[in-house]
């Protein structure tokens, strides 16, 4: 059975395109009938320097190699360190980004690997996370479940996260957080940056089903998506972050 990525991305309020820090694997939509997918998502963190940048270096290395053998994975995250050092010595900087960059960047970081099954129409589905990315398991309009984020608590203001430079890695494990689960035929796999999955949280406690909302702005496309958002953030519902969601499930 083939699978449907859906992607949709804005920076913060009053922020241009380009001064956006979140990354994701796919970063468009497409549909493949490829046995074993990977997709990614990843929140830079605004405080680091040049965080846009290690978050798309992060999810493209997760796209290319996931994370079924750990070995390769720490492998291809030791190249995209090296790989962002050069890029930003490569570059005249002043003093002040200079200071910043030594202390590197850092971004959280959730990877979801779907196989599909032998002699079934169905996929398993295996993510690993650091930091405060959340994956969303929707059944028939209910929540299945929540990774790594089981409540709206969970967010805090210091999540754990991944460094552009090796020593602040060197006594991290590589995953903090893993999960497994199987996605049927009308499944939805909802891939969020925190301050979405904070909010998708929220509505889930108060008794709602924040994914008629994200559905029906799905529908109207960026634009309609960029309202919605705009209409959470204005009524103070939504944290002014840059917000990234990948919707994946089994193409009809």
């Amino acid at each position: 059975m083939p699978i449907s990525v859906r992607v949709q991305w804005l920076p913060k309020a009053g922020n241009r395109e380009d001064e956006y820090e979140d990354a994701c694997w796919p970063d468009h939509a497409l549909t493949t009938t490829q046995r074993v997918v990977h997709c990614a998502i990843a929140d830079g963190a605004t405080e680091s320097a040049f965080a846009g940048l290690w978050a798309r270096q992060l999810t493209a290395a997760y796209g290319a190699v996931g994370s079924a053998e750990s070995a390769t994975w720490r492998h291809a995250v030791a190249q995209e360190q090296r790989h962002w050092q050069a890029q930003i010595t490569a570059q005249p900087l002043p003093w002040y980004a200079e200071e910043k960059a030594r202390h590197g960047a850092f971004a959280a970081l959730l990877g979801v690997t779907l196989t599909q099954e032998d002699r079934t129409d169905g996929h398993r589905w295996q993510a690993s996370a650091v930091g405060d990315c959340v994956l969303f398991q929707v059944r028939a309009g209910a929540l299945v479940q929540s990774f790594p984020a089981q409540d709206a608590a969970f967010f805090t203001n210091r999540p754990f996260l991944l460094s552009s430079l090796s020593a602040q890695d060197a006594a991290v494990p590589q995953w903090r957080y893993q999960a497994a689960g199987d996605l049927n035929s009308g499944d939805v796999l909802y891939l969020t940056t925190d301050a979405l999955g904070q909010w998708c949280l929220r509505q889930v406690e108060a008794g709602s089903a924040p994914w008629t909302a994200i559905e029906t702005a799905l529908a109207q496309r960026k634009r309609g998506f960029r309202r919605w958002v705009a209409r959470l953030r204005h009524r103070g519902d939504l944290r002014n972050d840059d917000v990234t969601l990948l919707r994946v499930a089994q193409a009809k």
